[in-house]
């Protein structure tokens, strides 16, 4: 069981992060309009409903389709080889939890992209393209990175996920993992310490044998 328990923590993240996406897009398609922002802090966050046909957060937008699916698609296998690889929630929580959180996002979008759901679902005005709708976004904080000069784009829960998830696999590279190899080196050390002390314990009783075995015969000799 212990070795499949990541794959089983893995796979409840990314299907929670799955569901939580396609809820959210079902939602934003049903109650909003394009060209119609709603405030919900202000200028500082808004719900506003776009269809990107793009990757994360807008780029890319005039790339076909089925290249960004190809991007997706390469994302995600590469991010489950390093959960089967490298993956351990008891010994790398932080790192594990970061790739979970990146493979959610990026099978949330492809999902989302290859399918055209929910965006499909959407019937009011300012319709786009049926044959190729885009990624459902609705999440507008673009007026924060306005203010220095930026344009951060309209995003949605799985991109959310993925950028989270990219800052929290730094963070482990950056500050957890080194410790992990310094453990590791240690352990290591001791090992080869405890394995010579052991090897020594052994050569010093071969002596003892051999020089209570050499008495003995002595002592046989002299009777």
């Amino acid at each position: 069981m212990k070795k499949y328990l990541k794959y089983i923590i893995s796979a409840s993240i990314v299907v929670t992060i799955l569901l939580v996406d396609i809820i959210s897009k079902v939602i934003a398609v049903s109650v909003l309009e394009c060209g119609k922002a709603i405030p919900v802090l202000g200028e500082f966050l808004k719900l506003d409903l776009c269809f990107n046909t793009g990757i994360a957060f807008s780029f890319l937008e005039d790339a076909p389709w089925y290249v960004l699916s190809g991007i997706s698609f390469i994302m995600s296998g590469v991010i489950i080889f390093f959960i089967i690889k490298y993956g351990d929630f008891k010994k790398k929580p932080i790192g594990s939890i970061a790739l979970a959180l990146m493979l959610g996002g990026s099978l949330g979008n492809l999902v989302d992209r290859i399918s055209n759901f929910p965006a499909l679902l959407y019937d009011g005005p300012l319709l786009p393209n049926k044959t190729n709708v885009g990624v459902v976004d609705f999440i507008n904080t673009n007026y924060i990175f306005e203010l220095v000069g930026l344009e951060f784009g309209i995003w949605n829960i799985a991109d959310a996920c993925l950028v989270v998830g990219t800052f929290a696999l730094l963070i482990h590279v950056l500050f957890f993992d080194k410790d992990e190899k310094k453990k590791k080196e240690e352990n290591k050390e001791t090992i080869i310490v405890d394995a010579k002390v052991t090897e020594d314990k052994e050569i010093n009783n071969d002596n003892t044998n051999e020089i209570l075995e050499t008495k003995e015969d002595e002592v046989i000799s002299n009777d």
